[in-house]
C-alpha cells in the first residue's frame, strides 16, 4: 500500500477552517468564503541543567 501524498494548498486556503481548499499552484486573491482558522501559540520550555540542579535541592 503506497503512502499518501502531502496535499500542497493555497496558503490562503492553508488558513481557512472549510473544506473549499484549492491547490498550491492556483492564484487567489480574495474567498468571500474564508474564515480564519484559530491558531495556537506554543512556548518552548527547555530546561537547562543549572535549573535542574536548583529544582533538586
Amino acid at each position: 500500500m503506497t503512502g499518501k501524498k502531502e496535499k500542497k494548498f493555497n496558503r490562503l486556503c492553508e488558513r481557512c477552517v472549510k473544506d473549499c481548499k484549492q491547490r498550491a499552484d492556483v492564484k487567489i486573491i480574495k474567498c468571500p468564503d474564508f474564515e480564519k482558522a484559530w491558531v495556537q501559540m506554543t512556548i518552548k520550555y527547555i530546561l537547562s541543567s543549572s535549573s535542574a540542579k536548583k529544582a533538586k535541592k
